[in-house]
């Protein structure tokens, strides 16, 4: 499943999709949808500089950015009372304004993509933290605030943030925030740099489930009976190589002879099919549910949050000798058959 951005709204595609298909979700007629009107641009940091027109017919085969020239009716919406939900995950940045029942998200480009990935952010925040903290804070500043004006508000009561360490660390480090909030609330973090989204969705979801996380930085969160754990890995290129350490990585992690449930989010979760069917293992797609952050202006889920977060470890693949052990035998199990003479 590919994550197609328009305009602020976010919408979820199967690979192969036609770019019509989801502009009319959006809305949008063909007489809006002129070729001309449309400009779409790709994740990459390259890519956002120099915008790529597309076209009505365009298929989709990644996560997409697009600019249309086009606006839906404003949805029938009031809040009496509402809390605002921010969550910035390496790709997106999610927007929510609800009243614990309806919710309405607009959506960005991560700003900070502009530097490169998560590697290059680092880099750039050590040698400059000034301009790479007001780079992400004052884009989500604008969006709380036009979000806020949409709906003829000022500021709300709780504004609740989700994110990773590190961002985290980028938002409220030298300078605070200036959400339009009388109190702001940080969820729990899962770890440095894993997506604090994925922790929100992992809540909700049984035991023996498996979340992967399938971009270029991937996680693997495995919820357990006892604990959750999840492990990091940077710069997936999901080469043979690299679907050999993921299947290993979640030999590891889960208990012995278990056979969870797989959930697969991201832009490479396709690739991940025929690794989990060796491994006998039955999967799903999935796509995170932006509003899900939202649900933490409640303070039940707020509580649920923090107890999930106590019984969650990070598994250090590097230093664990049977991770080396599992990717040999994955490397070897096809040769265990051949005659020797």
């Amino acid at each position: 499943m590919f994550t197609v951005l328009i305009n602020d709204k976010k919408f979820c595609a199967e690979d192969g999709t036609p770019l019509k298909e989801i502009l009319s979700l959006y809305g949008a007629s063909l007489p809006y949808s002129k070729e001309s009107a449309l400009i779409g641009r790709f994740l990459d940091a390259s890519d956002q500089e120099n915008a790529k027109k597309i076209s009505y017919e365009t298929i989709i085969d990644r996560d997409m950015a697009i600019e249309i020239d086009f606006f839906p009716e404003k949805e029938d919406l009031s809040f009496s009372t509402c809390s605002l939900a921010v969550n910035v995950g390496d790709k997106w940045v999610d927007v929510c304004l609800t009243d614990g029942e309806n919710a309405v998200v607009r959506s960005m480009v991560n700003p900070l993509l502009s530097i490169g990935d998560l590697a290059a952010q680092e880099t750039a925040y050590v040698r400059d933290r000034t301009a790479v903290t007001e780079t992400l804070q004052k884009t989500i500043e604008k969006k709380c605030l036009d979000l806020l004006a949409e709906f003829d508000r000022n500021n709300v009561q709780i504004a609740v943030v989700c994110a990773s360490e590190f961002y985290l660390k980028i938002l409220f480090g030298d300078k605070k925030i200036g959400l339009p909030a009388d109190n702001v609330r940080i969820l729990p973090p899962i770890g440095p740099y894993a997506s604090g989204e994925l922790f929100c969705e992992s809540v909700s979801l049984p035991e023996n489930t498996f979340l992967i996380d399938c971009e270029k930085n991937l996680t693997l969160l495995y919820i357990g009976k006892e604990n959750d754990t999840y492990t990091f890995m940077w710069g997936v290129d999901y080469s043979e190589l690299s679907l050999l350490m993921i299947r290993a990585a979640m030999r590891v992690i889960k208990p012995e002879e278990t056979k969870p449930i797989v959930r697969l989010y991201g832009e490479n979760a396709y690739l991940l099919e025929d690794m989990l069917t060796a491994e006998g293992l039955s999967y799903i797609h999935a796509e995170k549910d932006p509003a899900m952050v939202a649900k933490a202006v409640t303070p039940s889920f707020y509580a649920k949050l923090e107890k999930e977060k106590k019984r969650t470890s990070y598994h250090d693949l590097l230093k664990d000798e049977n991770f080396q052990e599992e990717m040999n035998k994955i490397y070897l199990s096809p040769f265990d058959n051949r005659d020797i003479d």
